[in-house]
């Protein structure tokens, strides 16, 4: 007797699609509920747990999982700051 969850779609069809939706700053849910559109959800589904897995799969991680540091972002942000002096004064 088969499980009651449907099975992920290949990750070959949903990696472009994730990414895009990654790169508009999405949150995951929001980026789940996207991504339905681009699989037949009568066949495959997708739930929170597993989005966030193949997310960490692929190399993409939030903000505070990356680990940032006052080092690791200061050249980033002085060339910001060279680029927008004025912001925030």
């Amino acid at each position: 007797m088969p499980n009651q969850y449907k099975p992920t779609s290949p990750l070959d069809e949903l990696a472009p699609h994730i990414l895009q939706y990654w790169k508009t700053r999405l949150n995951d849910k929001e980026i789940i509920l996207a991504l339905q559109k681009h699989f037949d959800t009568e066949c495959y589904g997708i739930g929170l747990t597993k989005f966030c897995q193949i997310r960490v799969d692929m190399g993409l991680k939030r903000l505070r999982q990356q680990g940032h540091t006052i080092e690791t972002i200061c050249e980033a942000v002085t060339e910001l700051w060279e680029m927008f002096p004025h912001a925030g004064a």
